[in-house]
């Protein structure tokens, strides 16, 4: 039987980790801020037992990175192998430029049976990006075609702070684009731009891709900001909250127990 195993999704500002069973079935996720990593991680590891792989996307400081991982790594008691191959055709100009989390989110869609997926993947930035499935593509894992990458509710809230008179706001999805004073407008603003960003982009990577049947999975912490908007532009969108996890277990080989 193929044992437990851990991914791991370093990001710029906190760590999120998932426990997967031998077959690759998300258990149970955590996420941490770098410096709670060292107080709260064996508490974590303990409820799990003994693991024989762990894999991570590493796009954070890599100091951070590095004194997080050799916690974890003396935790778990295995190596763990930083950015795996996604295993995917990069159908780009510029491969090596292509984040890994991107990458990772794209093989997550695959790994849930779909011959192809538009992912929208709504952070600090947002991403939409179109993946072809192994059937279509011809390939072991899939092709990744590329895709947009726009500014999420944080950034966009950050640009209308340095306009004059205006200034930053904590923006809340499906507020009314009716804002009465200029805090709600500034809200109203924000919000709706994403929305209204998401629902385009998606529309255009769809159509330009030629994935004209394709799924849309939806992902990221600020996921929220978009999926009204994108069902009622007749998306059904697939809510995949731990979707780069899900990647990067799929792209390591199973261990066997």
């Amino acid at each position: 039987m193929d044992a437990p195993f851990v991914a791991l999704d370093l990001g710029n500002g906190r760590l999120k980790a998932g426990w997967f069973a031998g077959d690759r079935r998300l258990e149970r996720t955590i996420t941490l801020a770098y410096d709670q990593v060292e107080a709260e991680w064996p508490r974590w590891v303990a409820l799990g037992g003994a693991v024989s792989q762990a894999a991570s996307s590493v796009v954070c400081d890599p100091a951070l990175a590095a004194r997080a991982l050799a916690t974890i790594e003396a935790g778990l008691q295995v190596r763990v192998e930083p950015n795996p191959s996604s295993g995917l055709q990069l159908a780009v100009t510029s491969p090596e430029t292509v984040g890994l989390d991107r990458l990772y989110a794209a093989r997550g869609a695959l790994a849930r049976g779909l011959d192809g997926a538009i992912v929208v993947d709504v952070g600090t930035a947002m991403t939409v990006d179109a993946v072809r499935g192994a059937a279509e593509s011809g390939t072991a894992a899939g092709t990744f075609l590329g895709g947009a990458i726009a500014p999420g509710p944080e950034l966009v809230a950050r640009s209308l702070a340095g306009a004059d008179k205006l200034y930053e706001v904590r923006p809340s999805p499906d507020i009314p684009a009716l804002g009465q004073d200029t805090r709600a407008a500034l809200e109203a603003g924000v919000a709706h731009t994403v929305a209204g960003a998401a629902v385009r982009l998606a529309q255009l990577v769809r159509s330009e891709s030629g994935l004209d049947q394709a799924a849309l999975i939806l992902t990221g912490g600020a996921r929220a900001f978009v999926s009204s908007a994108l069902a009622q532009a007749g998306w059904t969108p697939i809510d995949a909250p731990h979707l780069v996890l899900e990647g990067l277990a799929a792209c390591t080989a199973p261990a066997r127990a």
